[in-house]
């Protein structure tokens, strides 16, 4: 039997079909992990610029508050 005929038999195929298949399922998953991570990554990063906006706000509010204190406190 020649190379080029044991290569292209039908169980060689096989093999290489079910590798192709494995591949394509492989491929599949880590797309959908890299989309997952990416939507997490996301959502992560929203929720801290939110949370640094918030804070951002809470210092400024206790800035005039402490101006506040200290102003009714010079008046006395």
């Amino acid at each position: 039997m020649s190379l080029r005929l044991w290569f292209w038999n039908w169980r060689s195929k096989q093999v290489v079909r079910e590798q192709l298949k494995s591949r394509d399922a492989q491929l599949a998953q880590a797309q959908w992990r890299g989309e997952y991570w990416q939507k997490e990554w996301l959502i992560l990063h929203r929720e801290l610029v939110n949370a640094h906006a918030a804070l951002r706000r809470k210092g400024k509010a206790l800035k005039i508050l402490h101006k506040r204190i200290q102003a009714h406190k010079e008046t006395k």
